[in-house]
């Protein structure tokens, strides 16, 4: 048994240590962490404006109206987006279960603009180099499964562009 003050003995040591306290810590860290919270309330934010708007979104969520949302993600949030919450919230969705967890540059489902970018153009210059007609059709197959390994990989992986290209120049 835990007992840290006068009073009460406390069970578990999460009772004894506020959310103001936790995201202090975090803060004082280094000045830019932030709790799980923090992250999932941004993220929330995303899905928000992604589907115009606290209303919209609650409606496909099942709620009668965006007041809870405002709750959770508005401009004065009352209430930290719990993990009951924010599993429902991906379930309901269908996006992938810990997607609301981690931080990201867009909603789900769109791609990094600078990525996709910087894939499309290695693409198009490895068909260039390999006298690679740019069909459309081709070029948006090899561009799409390069940016999908390039996002699990981190980089854009220049062997794996080459092998796809030469397998489209011998079906040409």
């Amino acid at each position: 048994m835990l007992q840290l003050f006068d009073g009460p003995p406390l069970y578990n040591l999460r009772n004894c240590i506020s959310k103001q306290v936790a995201k202090s810590f975090a803060y004082a860290y280094n000045g830019k962490m932030s709790t799980i919270f923090d992250t999932r309330r941004e993220n929330l934010r995303r899905l928000i404006a992604q589907w115009g708007g606290p209303t919209s979104l609650a409606a496909k969520l099942g709620h009668a109206s965006g007041s809870y949302l405002a709750q959770l993600a508005g401009p004065h949030p009352t209430r930290d987006v719990s993990e009951r919450v924010a599993r429902e919230i991906e379930q309901q969705l269908e996006i992938p279960a810990g997607w609301m967890d981690h931080r990201h540059a867009g909603p789900p489902g769109r791609p990094s603009t600078g990525l996709l970018i910087d894939v499309v153009a290695a693409v198009r210059d490895q068909m260039d180099a390999a006298g690679v007609s740019a069909r459309r059709g081709t070029l948006e197959d090899i561009a799409t499964l390069v940016y999908e390994h390039a996002v699990e990989r981190g980089e854009i992986d220049l062997d794996l562009v080459r092998r796809l290209v030469a397998i489209a120049k011998g079906r040409a």
